[in-house]
């Protein structure tokens, strides 16, 4: 995507032996070029998917646990009417990815401004029994939530903030404020809610969990969000982040004990890793001016790149492990792997 049409010409003539214009090459990318690299990164994806099914270990609990969280960046004037964000062109790229085998289930390459919800409901046909879904914010859904159930799996989510917490107490209903749960916690302390409902239609909750932040995982989240207000703006960020996480699950308790749902949810964080690893390693979000087939061959061309190369970093990390009980971080792994000859 950096490379100029003269420079991928010399990479193809010193690598394939073969002889072509910048004007040749340019003209090369066009719809029917697209269409294949779409057909060879769907192909990919489903291969992938049944091999992850195949895989997953069934004597667990959680036969996937499956994390399914959104990337975005801008793009360029010079790509315009395909993809559309607020405020101009924007790409949003919706993944879903597999903890327990490092598989990618989900890739879908979207308008900037969809909604993250749309897209979760749109992957509740594919929940089987045993799933465990790790729910963000942006894919929360009261009727989603129950259609996990539904198909026999698992769920932990977080809590909208403006979502009201009502504890029925005898033929009443008692209001939760985040304030009141501030008072009876300390930080780092986790409590369970008996008898919960949710929202004014008072929805009955298998269990809902409260943690309030450490002190320290307090500042880390304030200045999290003070980069992402300083960057796009205070008017584009979220409310400041809140020191009470409230989650709901209908995982029994005599599986998963309240104090390890935080802990269980935080393998979220999983996934911000493989975003950051594409964008620092592959450097999907980075390109120069080009025509709008261009580029959508080259986001195409780098998803192949990195369902491949997830498949052999799970395969390095996995033989590392049981070869020499050593641990390969996800991005170091993806490093080596992507690492040009000396």
């Amino acid at each position: 995507g950096q490379k100029s049409l003269v420079q991928l010409c010399s990479a193809l003539a010193l690598k394939q032996n073969t002889s072509l214009s910048a004007e040749g090459l340019n003209q090369r990318f066009h719809e029917k070029a697209v269409s294949f690299l779409k057909a060879v990164f769907e192909k990919l994806l489903i291969h992938q998917t049944q091999e992850a099914r195949r895989l997953c270990p069934r004597h667990s609990l959680f036969l996937r646990i499956r994390i399914l969280d959104s990337t975005s960046f801008q793009l360029p004037p010079e790509i315009q009417g395909i993809y559309e964000g607020c405020t101009g062109p924007g790409v949003k790229i919706q993944l879903e990815y597999e903890w327990l085998e490092g598989k990618v289930l989900h890739v879908d390459v979207e308008d900037a401004r969809h909604h993250d919800a749309a897209c979760g409901a749109s992957l509740l046909s594919t929940i089987q029994e045993g799933d465990l879904c790790l729910k963000d914010l942006g894919y929360f859904s009261l009727e989603g939530l129950q259609a996990i159930h539904d198909a026999g799996a698992f769920y932990i989510s977080r809590l909208k903030h403006n979502v009201g917490i009502y504890q029925k107490e005898g033929d009443r209903f008692r209001k939760w404020e985040p304030e009141d749960f501030l008072a009876v916690l300390q930080p780092g302390e986790t409590m369970e809610l008996e008898h919960a409902y949710v929202s004014g239609k008072k929805v009955h909750q298998p269990r809902l969990i409260v943690y309030r932040l450490t002190e320290e995982q307090e500042r880390q989240k304030e200045g999290q969000w003070k980069q992402k207000a300083k960057q796009k703006g205070a008017a584009y960020v979220t409310r400041r982040p809140h020191p009470i996480y409230v989650y709901i699950t209908n995982i029994p308790a005599i599986y998963t004990s309240l104090h390890e749902i935080h802990t269980l949810y935080s393998l979220r964080w999983q996934i911000e890793v493989v975003f950051k690893t594409w964008k620092s390693l592959f450097h999907i979000h980075r390109f120069k001016p080009m025509k709008g087939a261009r580029f959508q061959c080259h986001l195409y061309g780098t998803l192949i790149a990195l369902l491949i190369s997830s498949t052999v970093m799970f395969k390095m990390r996995e033989w590392l492990y049981r070869k020499q009980k050593k641990e390969l971080s996800e991005s170091n792994s993806v490093e080596k792997h992507t690492a040009e000859p000396s």
